[in-house]
Formats: structure tokens, C-alpha cells, sequence
């Protein structure tokens, strides 16, 4: 026997044609097992029941049939084909019931908003934690053919909370990938994979929950496979970048011959080598800066590295370590001019490290979606065709620097 109750009428169209009852309507045997019984008012189990029978079971939404077949393929060949849904007779005096009790009320609510452009109106009040949120409503989207329309909502409500969403954990990281994925979203998969490959844990334990969110996204397995890899790679490429940068502070004392420059040359088989010579006053400084470098394994070779969170903890340690550990004054050098003592090492260090940041990048969605077709080691590095310039726009329309504080973990 069903309930009485009577079935919760959303006006999404108050004209509309069409009404949609989305969601089982629960029987009476069902409500009296979900009720909390008097021996576990105080239990766990009784809350978690509260707070399920919060959420409707099953809503009615009047919509305008137009909108939907105008959005959706699914419903466009649902309602004008020749199925029984097609012969439903459409009509905002009286409108028929379309019956949709595999969807979920709230988020098909949210569908349905979308398809009527209803966007500026806030998220329903259940659904205020974002953007977990938003999942279920890409989920629908996906399975009613209409995701390029869902994904300028997404947008725009990504704009709306990105303050907010800078500050999120793995879990929310994950839900952002999972959306961007599930949306075929290639700007906002580039971007938020790229935050997911700077914040991996290099303490592997720590990405339990990403990995398990992602998983109950139904999201490929090798997503995060191919993360650790551009983490690992890349944390590779911060300590080549170290290097580099000494090279280019550790330059030679600058006299009034070439020759001076010059320390000896060394042979080999393919070619004669030029060693310059270094700078005697900033010795000192190097010798710092390499030994901190040190003591976060960020110099080779690369081991199991303890003192380190992620890639991004690498890039901030390294940018920290320019501003407060090289800048000891040294006494100059004898030269009459050298470049070493005149440059301020903590600015090039600096520099040197924010464009080695803007060169990371994200995975491809198109490229990852052709599957076998490519290898891991295709997909993993830099897509130009498909990327280009994407994080650049991603962070300037969110405001959202990826960052998180020091001492929050996954």
C-alpha cells in the first residue's frame, strides 16, 4: 500500500506543460523501518536515519516541455518519438505526469533550473556544501545527453564560490575532477588536475581519500595513477630547476680580459669544455642554499623525501628558502665588477621558480578519453593542442591560486 502523502509540487515553470514526478514515493513498510525507534534515539544510526528522511524521496517539478527537448536529446526523443511518453498529451491547462523514478528529486530540480535558465537562483538550501552538491547534478546532466549546457552553470557557479573553494580539501579537489570529468569539461579537468598533481602527497597515505572519492565517482583508476606520475616528474624537475639556478647566480667575476673568466678548459671525446671561473665572495652564499636545499631532499639524488608534503610544499620551500636564506652580505669580491655580488638572489630565485610554476600543467581530457590509443607517457606531458592557455583563464576567472596552508593535509 503506497502513502497518501502527496508529492511536494516544484514550480519550475508555473505555465509549464509538463509535470515530472522523479523519485520512488516510499511505501508505508519502508517509512515505518526508517523511522529512529526509541532504544537508539541517541545513536548514530537514529541521527544518520533523521537526516536521510530530510531528503525528499520523490518531488513533482512542472516544467515547459520545449525547454526540455530543446536541452536534452533524451528528452527530445522521449517526448516527440514514438514512445508512450511521446503520446502524452502536453498542455499547461491540465499538464500530464511524466514519471522518472530512477532520478533523484534534487538534482534533476537543478536540471530542470538550468534548462529554463533559471541560473542566478541559489542552490537548493539541502544542497549547500559545494561542490559535492553539484556532482549528483552532472551525474543527470550525463545521463540526459545535455552536459555542454550544464558545464557554463558549473562555471558559473565555480565563479560564484571560488573564494571559498581555494581553501578546499582532497575530498572537494576530487569532486571538482570528478564533475570536470564527468562533464567532458577539458578547461576545468586541465585545471583542477593540475592543483591534484601539485598537492599529491608524497607521503602516499595521505591521498586515500582523493583516491577513494574519485573511485566513488565511478572516475577511471588510472586518473590518479597518472597524477602521481606528473607529482613525481615534476618534483624531478624542481630540483633540476635548483640547479639551473645556480648556475645562473654563481656566475663568473667579471675582469678585462675574456681570458680572466675562463678557469681551464677540460677534454672529452665529444668536445672541449670551458669550466668559468666562480665567484669567491658568493661561495658562502651558494654553499647555503645548496645546504638547505639539502635538508628537504631537494637536492640529488632523489630519494624518499620526508621533509616535504607535495609539489606545491617543494615550490614554496624553495621560494622561502630565496627569501630568507641567501641573503647574508658577504664580503665583494676582488673584481672590478661581478654579477653574482650585484644581483639580489633572493628576486632571481623568485623569478626563476614562479615561471618553473606556470610551466606545470594539467592532464588532457581528450587526450586521457582516447584510452589505449595513447600511452601514459603521451598523456603526461604538456597537450598544446588541446590546452593551451586553459590555466591561465581558469585562474584568472576563479581567483583561485590553488594555494593551501602549510599545515593543512590531504
Amino acid at each position: 500500500m503506497a502513502s497518501t502523502s502527496e508529492p511536494e509540487l516544484v514550480l519550475v515553470d508555473p505555465d509549464g506543460d509538463l509535470i515530472l514526478k522523479v523519485g520512488n514515493e516510499p511505501s508505508i513498510v519502508e517509512e515505518n523501518e526508517n523511522k529512529p525507534q526509541d532504544s537508539d534515539v541517541d545513536s548514530e544510526i537514529a541521527r544518520q536515519k533523521v537526516k536521510e528522511n530530510r531528503k525528499p524521496r520523490f518531488l513533482r517539478i512542472r516544467v515547459c516541455s520545449k525547454f526540455m527537448t530543446m536541452s536534452s536529446p533524451v528528452f527530445k526523443a522521449m517526448l516527440n518519438g514514438s514512445f508512450r511518453e511521446g503520446q502524452l498529451p502536453l498542455s499547461p491547462i491540465e499538464p500530464p505526469t511524466l514519471e522518472l523514478p530512477e532520478d533523484e528529486p534534487k538534482p534533476m530540480v537543478e536540471l530542470c533550473k538550468i534548462f529554463h535558465h533559471k541560473w542566478d537562483t541559489d542552490l537548493d538550501t539541502d544542497l549547500k556544501v559545494f561542490p559535492s552538491c553539484v556532482l549528483p547534478t552532472a551525474v543527470a546532466a550525463d545521463k540526459y545527453g545535455c552536459t555542454a549546457i550544464v558545464r557554463s552553470w558549473f562555471h558559473h557557479q565555480f565563479l560564484k564560490r571560488s573564494a571559498r573553494a581555494r581553501k578546499g580539501s582532497a575530498l572537494s579537489l576530487a569532486q571538482f575532477v570528478s564533475i570536470a570529468y564527468i562533464l567532458d569539461d577539458v578547461e576545468a579537468f586541465y585545471f583542477f588536475s593540475l592543483q591534484a598533481s601539485k598537492r599529491w602527497c608524497l607521503n602516499g597515505k595521505e591521498n586515500n581519500a582523493f583516491i577513494s572519492e574519485l573511485s566513488h565517482n565511478h572516475v577511471p583508476s588510472k586518473i590518479h595513477e597518472l597524477l602521481e606520475r606528473i607529482a613525481k616528474a615534476q618534483l624531478r624537475e624542481t630540483m633540476t630547476c635548483c640547479q639551473k639556478v645556480i648556475e645562473e647566480l654563481f656566475t663568473a667575476e667579471e675582469g678585462s680580459s675574456a681570458s680572466s673568466t675562463i678557469h681551464s678548459y677540460i677534454g672529452a671525446k665529444a668536445s672541449d669544455a670551458e669550466v668559468p671561473k666562480v665567484c669567491i665572495g658568493q661561495a658562502y652564499r651558494t654553499a647555503q642554499f645548496i645546504q638547505a636545499l639539502i635538508m628537504f631532499d631537494l637536492w640529488p639524488p632523489l630519494g624518499d623525501v620526508q621533509q616535504l608534503q607535495s609539489l606545491e610544499d617543494a615550490i614554496e620551500v624553495v621560494q622561502e628558502i630565496g627569501k630568507t636564506h641567501v641573503n647574508d652580505k658577504p664580503s665583494q669580491c676582488q673584481a672590478e665588477y661581478c654579477d653574482s655580488c650585484a644581483m639580489d638572489w633572493g628576486l632571481v630565485i623568485g623569478d626563476r621558480f614562479k615561471k618553473f610554476e606556470n610551466g606545470l600543467h594539467g592532464l588532457c581530457l581528450v587526450c586521457l578519453k582516447k584510452g589505449k590509443e595513447l600511452p601514459a607517457s603521451k598523456i603526461t606531458t604538456k597537450c598544446i593542442e588541446h590546452n593551451h592557455g586553459f590555466t591561465s583563464n581558469w585562474a584568472a576567472i576563479s581567483d583561485w591560486d590553488g594555494k593551501y596552508q602549510p599545515k593543512q593535509k590531504w
